[in-house]
């Protein structure tokens, strides 16, 4: 609650900061592939990173060089492992690929600076992530491991991106982002915190202004 508490304050005072006549809203979506991994003390040498996705959309406000911005993603973060099978009568064991997901609706509040000559802008700020599935997939199973895991993910978020307009109302977008979590979301207590980078484009209609 406290996490929820303190994420209600920071989104607001972002907003209440451009809110105040705001030269340019723009709604827009947003997507890409997403390089995954967790962290943490008790982290296996036999996790491997992998490539997911996240898709969303995306509301600024953007007031002379100064914007804001919120977005409500899909994302699959997540890693690898593998199983050993062990082998029978002589045989020699093998492995298998056992993919790791954990399916977040997250929502960044983030606020930054452009650079209209050069179309390069910055941005960072926290995001909560609300666990809707955890499980783990191989070529034959699927396992239902969302009880095992904490159902808010709490972090921050740093970007830096490339925009540009089109036809004064069009904006398209591109954007390297890196997300660190900052709370240990195993109940097992095993100290993991989600890690991601993630290249996002996107398209975005100006609402006001030009």
């Amino acid at each position: 609650m406290k996490q929820f508490c303190l994420f209600l304050s920071l989104l607001l005072f972002s907003s209440v900061c451009l809110a105040q006549t705001p030269t340019k809203m723009l709604i827009g979506v947003v997507g890409g592939p997403t390089y995954t991994n967790f962290r943490g003390e008790e982290q296996r040498n036999d996790h491997k990173s992998d490539f997911r996705k996240a898709i969303g959309v995306s509301l600024m406000l953007q007031k002379n060089h100064f914007f804001t911005k919120a977005e409500v993603l899909y994302e699959n973060k997540g890693f690898l492992t593998n199983q050993f099978i062990p082998g029978s009568w002589g045989q020699p064991g093998s492995s298998r690929s056992l993919k790791n997901n954990f399916h977040y609706v997250t929502v960044p509040v983030l606020v930054g600076l452009s650079f209209e000559r050069l179309g390069l802008f910055l941005n960072a700020g926290p995001f909560l992530g609300f666990l809707q599935k955890a499980n783990v997939v191989n070529e034959y199973d699927e396992y239902d491991l969302t009880d095992s895991w904490e159902k808010t993910d709490l972090g921050v978020s740093g970007g830096i991106g490339y925009g540009r307009t089109l036809f004064s109302i069009i904006r398209l977008s591109a954007e390297v982002r890196h997300n660190i979590g900052l709370k240990d979301v195993d109940l097992r207590e095993l100290n993991y915190k989600t890690n991601s980078t993630s290249l996002l484009l996107g398209i975005h209609y100006t609402l006001g202004g030009k």
